[in-house]
């Protein structure tokens, strides 16, 4: 019984490596009306030849983690209502197979698919040169996890926890560790992320985090709207000023149309929580992002709303700081900064709404 409380699925310090791996709520046989599941997996051809995904299911709410890019998550679902989007790169890209630097440093995008993905942790933005030159939004999501494993709590109902760790470290250069855990509970309509970033290094080490949350439809349609505390809101650019009265509003799939970008502080309760809304057209489906703007005191919106085929997609970004050069935000005072030795902690929950 304790065996199938903990499973290591992988740990390269330890040489343990398990291709594939299930595990169901009756084969613990504890509680009849838990109906939850773990699979693990490796995916063979193709460009996502070696990627291993984790895919679990709290009977109410399935998902996807991709331990091989950063612990990311690739899809959700809560019963039958898809989050996520459609991306041209149809497949799990494994990391081996992108360079960061190609295409000016753009070549992030040549992966991009996922729900939930994490920018940085050295940098994130776009590329350029800083103190060093700088890829589009970093390296972490391109980093296969050293270790990552599967924990069930004993207590009722059932807690469904993935743990991970990632190491973004370099001779001479960055060495920060991301330990993270995914938490879901039996039948219910939430995940739950707590990830710690730590400098392992002798030195003060800089630092960047971004949630970059893609949804699409259902939810990403003509009327549907983003509903926030907003306390103020700066566009990117000209472009996103020409949809600023706007911005809380979708258009259906335009092909063509050029990405707008919004930069939000946001009001929070006593507890220092904010949360966020997408809903779609009718309001009778939503999505949340509840967070700590302690944690995490700067909000993105990227709206990239152009054909189906071509991406039609909106991002919920909640971050340490903004998406904007390295060497921006050091200068507005926005960019983290660890001591050796010292961690920080982020939680976020992501929740689907029904009623």
């Amino acid at each position: 019984m304790v065996e199938k409380n903990n499973i290591i699925l992988t740990d390269v310090f330890k040489r343990i490596y398990k291709e594939a791996y299930s595990l169901s709520a009756s084969e613990l046989g504890r509680y009849p009306e838990e109906k939850w599941t773990i699979h693990k997996k490796r995916l063979k051809g193709g460009k996502q030849d070696g990627v291993d995904i984790v895919e679990i299911d709290n009977g109410a709410f399935s998902f996807t983690v991709i331990p091989t890019r950063g612990m990311n998550i690739l899809s959700a679902a809560y019963r039958g209502i898809s989050l996520g989007w459609r991306s041209p790169v149809e497949e799990i890209v494994h990391p081996s197979l992108i360079n960061l630097e190609a295409r000016g440093g753009l070549a992030w995008l040549d992966g991009f698919n996922e729900w939930l993905c994490r920018c940085g942790l050295e940098s994130f933005g776009p590329p350029g040169m800083d103190t060093i030159p700088l890829t589009l939004h970093g390296k972490v999501s391109n980093i296969p996890a050293s270790r990552f494993g599967i924990h069930i709590s004993q207590k009722k109902p059932s807690q469904i926890t993935l743990w991970g760790e990632v190491r973004e470290a370099s001779m001479f250069g960055t060495n920060l560790k991301l330990t993270t855990s995914i938490t879901t509970t039996a039948n219910s309509n939430t995940i739950s992320i707590t990830d710690t970033v730590q400098n392992m290094a002798s030195t003060p080490q800089e630092f960047e985090l971004l949630y970059h949350t893609n949804f699409g439809p259902p939810l990403l349609e003509e009327g549907s709207q983003f509903i926030a505390p907003v306390k103020k809101i700066t566009p990117v650019n000209e472009r996103a000023r020409e949809g600023l009265k706007k911005y809380h509003i979708y258009e259906k799939p335009t092909p063509g149309f050029v990405e707008q970008c919004y930069l939000f502080q946001m009001k929070k309760n006593r507890k220092g929580l904010t949360t966020v809304l997408l809903t779609n057209r009718n309001k009778d489906i939503a999505s949340s992002i509840t967070y700590s703007s302690k944690e995490l005191p700067c909000f993105t919106i990227w709206k990239s709303t152009g054909a189906l085929s071509d991406g039609y997609v909106t991002g919920l970004e909640p971050g340490t700081n903004y998406p904007l050069p390295r060497k921006v935000e050091r200068e507005e005072g926005r960019l983290s900064k660890l001591r050796p030795g010292q961690k920080k902690t982020f939680h976020l929950n992501f929740s689907v709404h029904t009623t």
